[in-house]
C-alpha cells in the first residue's frame, strides 16, 4: 500500500518490528549475521466514525459498530436482576459470577430484541 493511498476509516500507524535475539540462537554463524534493527512497519488501523476507537482487524471494528458503539442499546437482559448487556457472553458471565447460574447456551427468551 503506498503512502499516498487513503482508505476511508483507516488510520495509518506504525509499530516496531519484532527483534531477534541472535545471542541465544542455536543456528550456524552464517545465519546469525543479521543484527537487531529498529524498523518501523506501518500497521493498518480501522477507525470508528462515531467514537474514533480504532482496531487492527476490520471484523473487530464491525463487531464494535454492531454491538458496542455509543447509542447501541443492550439486547440481553438478566431475568434475575434486570441488568442489561450488549453481548450474550457478557450476560452469561454475569449470570455465573453474580447469580451462580452456569449457562452454556442462553435461552432465546433472554434476547429482548425479539420483544
Amino acid at each position: 500500500m503506498s503512502e499516498n493511498s487513503a482508505v476511508p476509516g483507516v488510520k495509518p500507524t506504525a509499530v516496531k518490528a519484532p527483534t531477534v535475539d541472535t545471542a541465544s540462537d542455536k543456528r550456524p554463524d552464517c545465519l546469525n549475521e543479521r543484527k537487531q534493527e529498529n524498523v518501523m512497519i506501518p500497521v493498518q488501523r480501522y477507525e470508528c466514525k462515531v467514537c474514533q476507537k480504532s482496531y487492527k482487524n476490520k471484523r473487530h471494528l464491525y463487531r464494535h459498530e454492531k454491538e458496542e458503539c455509543i447509542g447501541i442499546e443492550p439486547k440481553f437482559r438478566c431475568e434475575i436482576c434486570m441488568s442489561m448487556f450488549r453481548r450474550k457472553y457478557h450476560l452469561s458471565r454475569h449470570l455465573f459470577n453474580r447469580h451462580g447460574v452456569d449457562v452454556k447456551l442462553m435461552p432465546s427468551e433472554m434476547d429482548i430484541s425479539a420483544i
